[in-house]
């Protein structure tokens, strides 16, 4: 009887022995009530951010979570409970922000930016109630539960106005940028399981950016049509032109919708119809419009579909760092489309070409107030364009001072006129030169004869010129970084329009008496100042320009990168 019992006991404690020795350390969420889960959940988070370190670096399934310090601050400020599966249907608020970040393709973004392999993968083992020798059930839903916060994190960061995007990429945009609280946001949305609609909300809602995401469409449709062919290089096709490459043209044209098909692809003659639609074809892309494909119409021409949906991409998050939408009036400078609008209401109400900064003299993108005009501006020349443009001049002509109707001061004051021929200026550098020079007012001083002011750290400002032929020149980035603009005087009246003590006649008689005076204006006007390459306009022309500074090359790696 003692025996039996002996070997009864024997065999009861060994198969405790293999019981344990074959329980996982963290049990499969599936063998758990789903509030001990998430209590076990919260456990694992807070060991996995406290090990991170400050600033927080979190790695889950070797990717790096884009948003690691907000992610920690968030869970550290609700005691490190789940938010996507505190719930036991869980897997309902996760396949609904999969389905977002499937739909931020629409918007020009990378889906796989997203974690979304990953995500999809420890849901299904989540849900499948898989585990392994790398990985319980608890550790599934802690991966879970923070790829889901960071791809919600980044994905309304990116909705919103661009977060960090912005900030890296143009430097000078240092007002207006989106302060959304994005965690206020997630744990909102979350206890309301409304997940896309508010992610949706935080996208623009304005018919510019709607009208280019529907271009988007539109342009990835003809490159999974097998885009547009080139057409071959050769002499200039004008009217009455024949042969293949006017064929070639005839479909490169169609595609994109310059000509209309109706009136057929047969022939390889260059007729009416033809010039028609490579015209409609340059005045799109800001090219010269004469009908005639010449080296600059037949490069644009030859530019793949693939790189118009880039460009129409990294413009659509350009339009997601503005948002204009509750301004009621304001100007728009675009720098790569050489151009300025007035938009009232949503809507233009005076548009005039713009000549922008040289490639070496970008004008910056800015966002500040206009504040005051200044009739008949004189000119304080800045210290490197009388270093590398005027000291040269000086050195060989003493009197182009006198000509130019230019006056010297002592630095720092305005008061103390000096003498040209009190200067050495042979020995005269830019180490040296201690002095002011001012254009006075009047037909030389490259301002023109209106300043338009929204103060800023670079000062630059929006200015006439007297120099208008250049207004009919293609490619208008001439300057030194301000802004001249075509119609200076239609601008000032329309910016004074309100003030009853300026009316056009008064403008035009300060201008005539050539003296400088400063209006300040009864409401000040936001100016902003943007580089888009491709937008929509109002006739629903898609439209592109040239990247003069390179920016969307800048913009287009960044975000590979990131």
């Amino acid at each position: 009887m003692i025996m039996r019992n002996y070997f009864f006991a024997i065999t009861i404690c060994a198969a405790l022995l293999l019981f344990f020795q074959s329980a996982p350390l963290f049990p499969s969420s599936d063998e758990l009530p789903h509030s001990l889960s998430v209590n076990k959940v919260t456990e694992l988070l807070k060991k996995r951010i406290s090990s991170a370190g400050r600033p927080s670096k979190i790695i889950v399934r070797g990717e790096k979570l884009h948003a690691s310090s907000m992610i920690a601050d968030f869970y550290r400020g609700k005691g490190f409970e789940p938010v996507w599966v505190q719930d036991k249907n869980y897997q309902v608020l996760a396949s609904e922000l999969i389905s977002a970040i499937n739909n931020a393709y629409l918007e020009g973004l990378a889906p796989a930016h997203y974690h979304l392999e990953q995500i999809n993968l420890a849901l299904d083992q989540a849900v499948g109630g898989v585990t392994g020798a790398s990985f319980s059930g608890i550790e599934t839903l802690a991966d879970l539960e923070m790829l889901l916060t960071d791809a919600y994190l980044m994905l309304s960061c990116h909705y919103s106005e661009g977060c960090e995007s912005s900030l890296s990429m143009e430097p000078e945009w240092l007002k207006n940028v989106g302060n959304a609280d994005l965690m206020s946001l997630l744990q909102k949305s979350s206890r309301e399981r409304r997940i896309k609609e508010a992610l949706n909300e935080l996208l623009p809602s304005s018919e510019e950016y709607s009208r280019l995401r529907d271009a988007l469409a539109r342009h990835r449709l003809i490159e999974k049509e097998g885009g547009w062919p080139k057409v071959s290089n050769g002499p200039l096709l004008r009217s009455g032109s024949q042969g293949i490459r006017v064929a070639e043209l005839k479909k490169r044209l169609s595609i994109s919708g310059d000509l209309n098909t109706a009136m057929g692809l047969n022939g390889a003659v260059f007729n009416n119809e033809l010039k028609d639609a490579v015209i409609r074809f340059q005045k799109r892309h800001g090219l010269r419009v004469d009908g005639i494909v010449g080296p600059g119409t037949l490069n644009a021409l030859n530019i793949p579909a693939s790189s118009r949906i880039r460009q129409i991409e990294l413009n659509l998050a350009r339009l997601r760092w503005i948002r204009v939408e509750s301004i009621k009036r304001y100007i728009m400078v675009n720098i790569a489309g050489f151009s300025l609008d007035v938009i009232e209401n949503g809507g233009i109400v005076m548009s005039m070409k713009a000549i922008v900064g040289k490639p070496y003299w970008n004008t910056p993108v800015l966002n500040e107030k206009m504040t005051h005009i200044v009739l008949n501006p004189s000119w304080n020349i800045p210290e490197s364009i009388a270093a590398e443009e005027i000291l040269p001049k000086l050195r060989v002509n003493r009197d182009y001072l006198k000509k130019q109707n230019i006056n010297i001061f002592k630095r720092g004051s305005d008061n103390d006129k000096i003498s040209p021929d009190s200067i050495d200026w042979p020995e005269a550098s830019e180490d040296n030169f201690n002095y002011l020079l001012k254009q006075e007012p009047g037909p030389l001083n490259p301002l023109g004869q209106i300043k338009f002011v929204f103060p800023n750290s670079f000062n630059v400002y929006i200015h006439d010129t007297p120099y208008k032929s250049a207004f009919n020149s293609e490619m208008r980035n001439l300057s030194h970084g301000c802004i001249r603009i075509e119609h200076a005087e239609k601008l000032a009246e329309y910016l004074l329009k309100g003030d009853t003590g300026w009316p056009l006649e008064k403008i035009k008689e300060v201008l005539s008496i050539g003296k400088e005076k400063t209006v300040l204006l009864k409401e000040p006007i936001d100016v902003i100042v943007i580089y888009m390459t491709s937008w929509v306009d109002k006739e629903g022309e898609v439209q592109f320009r040239n990247d003069i500074y390179g920016r969307d090359s800048r913009l287009d790696n960044y975000l590979r990168a990131k």
